[in-house]
C-alpha cells in the first residue's frame, strides 16, 4: 500500500480514483449533493527532514520539530467522501478552502453547488468573498469574540433559557479582501448569525 501510494499521486490514478469515489457517493445521495462538509487534518512523519511537500508547521499534536502536511477533506452529512486535496504542511489551513472548492467544482462540474459547511479556520474574508462571489451558500463557525461591539450588544439582551435555544440575528457588513490580481477590493454582504447555547 505505501509503494502504491507514491503511484497514486504523481499520476492520473489519484483523478481517476477520485471521480470513482465521487460518482459511488453520487449513487448513494440519488445524485443530489445539497450540503458538503469540508475540514482539514495535518498527518506528521517521525523524522526530522523536510522535502518538497513534508513540511514543518503549526502542528496541533505539538509535534513542533516534525514535518506535516495537510488533508484537506469535502465529505457528505452522512460522512461519505465526495473529494481530497494535500498541501504543503507549512500552508495556513485557512488558504486551502479556495483552492479545493475551485478544483472541486472544474473536476465535477457541479450544476448545483453544494452548501459548504466548515469551521472557524476557514472563517476569512477572502473565503467568504469567494463563496460570496461565485455562488455557495456557506456556514462557517464564528468566534462571538471576534466579532463587531454592536452584535456582541445585541447578543447580549438575548434570552437563553435552556440547551436549545436558538437566535438568529441578521446582519450586514462590508468585508475587505484581495481578489486574484492582488487587487484591494470590498464587498457588502448580508450574512445570518445563529446562536445557541449548551
Amino acid at each position: 500500500i505505501y509503494r502504491l501510494l507514491d503511484k497514486i499521486y504523481s499520476t492520473k490514478l489519484k483523478d481517476y480514483l477520485q471521480e470513482c469515489v465521487f460518482n459511488h457517493t453520487m449513487k448513494l445521495l440519488d445524485n443530489k449533493l445539497i450540503v458538503s462538509l469540508y475540514d482539514v487534518t495535518t498527518l506528521y512523519f517521525e523524522s526530522e527532514s523536510e522535502d518538497d511537500f513534508r513540511k514543518i508547521g503549526f502542528s496541533k499534536e505539538g509535534k513542533l520539530a516534525r514535518p506535516r502536511i495537510l488533508l484537506g477533506l469535502f465529505t457528505t452529512l452522512e460522512g461519505y467522501p465526495l473529494s481530497y486535496e494535500v498541501y504543503e504542511g507549512n500552508k495556513y489551513e485557512g488558504h486551502t478552502l479556495v483552492d479545493i472548492l475551485k478544483k472541486f467544482q472544474e473536476r465535477f462540474q457541479l450544476k448545483n453547488k453544494p452548501i459548504v459547511v466548515a469551521d472557524r479556520g476557514m472563517l476569512s474574508n477572502a473565503n467568504i468573498a469567494f463563496l460570496e462571489n461565485n455562488g455557495y451558500k456557506y456556514i462557517l463557525a464564528y468566534k462571538i469574540k471576534n466579532i463587531s461591539n454592536e452584535l456582541k450588544e445585541r447578543i447580549i439582551k438575548l434570552p437563553f433559557i435552556d440547551d436549545g435555544v436558538i437566535h438568529t440575528l441578521e446582519f450586514e457588513k462590508e468585508i475587505s479582501y484581495k481578489d486574484d490580481n492582488d487587487e484591494k477590493q470590498t464587498l457588502q454582504i448580508k450574512q445570518n448569525l445563529i446562536l445557541t447555547y449548551s
